[in-house]
Formats: C-alpha cells, structure tokens, sequence
C-alpha cells in the first residue's frame, strides 16, 4: 500500500491467532508492515463484533465511521481499492478546504 505513504490512510491488524508464535509467523509470512495487534482471547474481536472468518476487512472513513464491514463475499479486490482511493481523496480534499 506504498501508494497511499503521506496521504490519511492507514491499515490496523488483529490477529485471532491462540499461538503468539503463530502470529508473528504470519505477520512475517504476509510481509506485514502495519501495526498488528495480537487477541489470542478475542476480546477485541468481541467488542468489535467481528465476525468469525479472516481475514476481514473493515474500511472506515476519516471521521470513523464505519463504511465497510466483512462478509463471506464482500468487498475486495479493485471495488475494495476504489472504495479506499474515494475515501483517501475524500479526506484529502477536506483537510484542503480546512486551510482555506
């Protein structure tokens, strides 16, 4: 997501791992270069109703609401990057308006 550096943007892991050692693997695996926490008792999962499949993928927008929530066959691939590219230049053109 080199694309997105320096623009208001960012991406948050949780890993529903039991094993640490598992986790670490598979932030080290997927080249992960983004905060990822790990809930090996899926307290955070719990109170943010994830859902029991991963990886899941939840989009929300520069004043944190939610615009995208996981589902079995949602949204990924190029309508996930759109999404996500709207939402970017969204945010960009705001912050502009606010300096003006």
């Amino acid at each position: 997501m080199q694309e997105y550096r320096n623009r208001p943007f960012a991406i948050l892991a949780v890993s529903l791992d039991a094993d640490q050692a598992d986790a670490q693997a598979a932030v080290a695996q997927d080249h992960v270069n983004w905060p990822s926490w790990w809930d090996p008792d899926h307290s955070m999962a719990r109170a943010f109703h994830m859902p029991n499949f991963v990886p899941s993928i939840y989009v929300i927008d520069g004043h944190g609401r939610i615009r995208s929530v996981p589902s079995a066959d949602g949204l990924d691939g190029p309508a996930l990057r759109s999404l996500i590219e709207q939402l970017v230049r969204d945010a960009e053109h705001e912050k502009a308006l606010s300096k003006t």
